[in-house]
């Protein structure tokens, strides 16, 4: 990893610990949360520079049925708040918070080239990322940059890797 290269210390904090622990090198701490709990339960936290949030129920293994859509807004959402409240509270006291965010925030533009100045898409997926996006800037540090990450397809073996290669 390009930061442990460059002498950071990286800390994961996961819900599934021991998946993580099998997939990174050995100087990453892992740190288990069950996305419930406050960010400040957690006094493993470190003074930390910069938080990489990532979070988010898959949005392509499964049928969208009403709790599944529930389920991808509301992990998305509970994670970004938990975060925006340890550094609103102080807590925690990144530089920056890098959010992850999806091109679906525009909806369906066919072939339409877009820029991020382009208006929001008023689909399902443009509803969730307007909401984590929103919950980001909640960040009320003048401390803390917010930096969105609007991410198109991921490619990796739990990404859309597995299922394009099927065909």
């Amino acid at each position: 990893m390009e930061l442990l290269a460059n002498g950071y210390q990286v800390y994961v904090v996961t819900r599934n610990p021991s998946k993580t622990t099998n997939t990174l090198e050995n100087k990453v701490k892992v740190i288990e949360w069950d996305n419930h709990s406050p960010l400040t339960s957690m006094n493993q936290l470190p003074e930390i520079d910069v938080v990489i949030n990532l979070a988010g129920e898959s949005i392509g293994n499964r049928r969208w049925t009403r709790s599944v859509k529930q389920e991808i807004l509301e992990s998305r959402i509970r994670t970004t708040e938990a975060i925006v409240t340890a550094i609103n509270n102080r807590a925690i006291q990144p530089k920056v918070l890098v959010n992850a965010s999806a091109v679906g925030y525009y909806g369906d533009r066919q072939d339409e080239k877009i820029t991020e100045s382009e208006k929001a898409g008023e689909d399902f997926l443009a509803q969730v990322c307007r909401a984590w996006e929103n919950e980001a800037c909640k960040v009320q540090s003048n401390l803390t940059r917010v930096v969105t990450l609007r991410i198109g397809v991921v490619i990796e073996s739990e990404g859309a890797l597995s299922r394009m290669a099927m065909p």
